[in-house]
């Protein structure tokens, strides 16, 4: 029973976790890249933030289900990346996740 249960339960952590390490390097990387205007970077985060934690996409990870897997975490934040002011290449996405593990 109680393996069922965190199992069911994980996915708020995981998903919660691997959007802040996620927004952390972002912030790091943006923070080293001097031409970009301080409110660029705001906006960027800014649109990161609203991407990662809209309230649809939250109510999905609060819902009991299965432990998402690792591909599909990919995807989620792939997807995240792929906002108007993001749009980051596979590559450039596959750096940062490999900085977030």
């Amino acid at each position: 029973f109680f393996d069922k249960m965190v199992s069911m339960s994980a996915n708020p952590v995981l998903v919660g976790c691997m959007s802040f390490e996620y927004l952390f390097v972002l912030d790091h990387r943006l923070s080293e890249q001097s031409n970009l205007p301080a409110h660029k970077r705001s906006e960027i985060l800014g649109e990161a933030v609203s991407s990662v934690f809209n309230e649809l996409f939250m109510q999905s990870v609060f819902q009991k289900s299965r432990v998402y897997s690792e591909e599909a975490v990919r995807q989620i934040f792939f997807e995240a990346t792929q906002s108007p002011s993001l749009r980051v290449s596979q590559e450039s996405f596959a750096k940062v996740r490999s900085l977030a593990r």
